[in-house]
């Protein structure tokens, strides 16, 4: 962002809600509360990092980097749960162009490069109460797609975890890599994809965090 590097831990500024009464999202400094149970309180919460940067900018369409850390509270509340079916919710984060309004799920217009955490069963196994996925992707449009040529893969995330690390790394206009490391440090990487993505994905300035809705 701005000046090469331009550093921030986001600890001051405002986090915006999709919605008003999204009440199951709160923000304490640099921590975001958020319940990713799937429904229209809590849907998408945003920040715009142009409001951020000294200079008042949006991010360089070429190079940044953006490091986050997940905490999971209460992991048995992911369980498959009627009547909603957590076979097709995610927890997504992404640097995007496009504010709080508008939502990250398939079907909305924005640009965008994110880190999706999906469930891969529903009986209550694995980490967060089920074993859970990993999903590098880009939108240009409508559709979340994963990158181009993509080397790496990301293993499920084993029960005993549930606290990651998380870097996205953009190397070039068309370069992208998504990384998982063992702790706070970001020094030792476990797993990561890389692969490309089209340089027409411009303009982020807003992080977001949401939920398949």
């Amino acid at each position: 962002m701005g000046t090469n590097p331009f550093i921030d831990n986001f600890e001051t500024g405002e986090w915006v809600k999709e919605t008003p009464a999204q009440v199951d999202i709160t923000v304490i400094g640099s921590r975001i509360n958020y319940s990713v149970f799937r429904g229209p309180i809590n849907r998408t919460v945003a920040r715009d990092l142009s409001l951020v940067n000294a200079l008042g900018k949006v991010l360089d369409n070429s190079q940044w980097r953006w490091r986050f850390h997940l905490t999971f509270d209460n992991p048995n509340g992911l369980r498959h749960s009627s009547p909603f079916d957590f076979g097709t919710q995610h927890l997504m984060c992404s640097i995007s162009d496009q504010p709080a309004t508008v939502n990250q799920k398939i079907g909305t217009t924005e640009k965008s490069i994110g880190l999706r955490i999906s469930n891969n069963s529903t009986t209550g196994s694995g980490a967060f109460g089920f074993e859970a996925s990993l999903v590098p992707y880009f939108k240009n449009g409508t559709a979340q797609t994963g990158p181009t040529a993509p080397t790496g893969s990301f293993n499920p995330i084993p029960a005993q975890q549930t606290t990651q690390f998380f870097q996205i790394e953009r190397k070039s206009a068309t370069l992208v890599r998504w990384s998982l490391f063992s702790d706070g440090t970001f020094s030792s990487e476990i797993d990561f994809v890389e692969g490309t993505i089209p340089s027409a994905v411009t303009g982020l300035q807003y992080m977001k965090v949401g939920n398949f809705n």
